[in-house]
């Protein structure tokens, strides 16, 4: 069975899915967990690192918008980066 995703509750020793994974009942799997939070914040970065790859690319051609003062404060504020340094 190829990896699959799902997402559920943990209730103690037991983990509620939010739906049937199709297994039979009574089916030896393999878990791995990660909180939802760090998902987010995993997801949040890739989109981050993938954003300043495409920026840096663009100044290296020569397209590049230059960044006025301000800019920096203004995503900390956007992006609730409080612990930004």
């Amino acid at each position: 069975m190829p990896k699959t995703v799902f997402k559920g509750v943990v209730h103690g020793r037991t983990i509620e899915l939010e739906c049937e994974p199709g297994l039979p009942e009574g089916q030896a799997v393999s878990v791995t967990l990660e909180a939802i939070a760090e998902a987010a914040r995993r997801q949040w970065q890739d989109e981050a690192d993938a954003k300043l790859r495409e920026s840096l690319a663009e100044y290296e051609r020569g397209e590049g918008v230059p960044w006025k003062k301000g800019d920096c404060e203004k995503m900390v504020r956007e992006y609730d980066l409080k612990n930004f340094h």
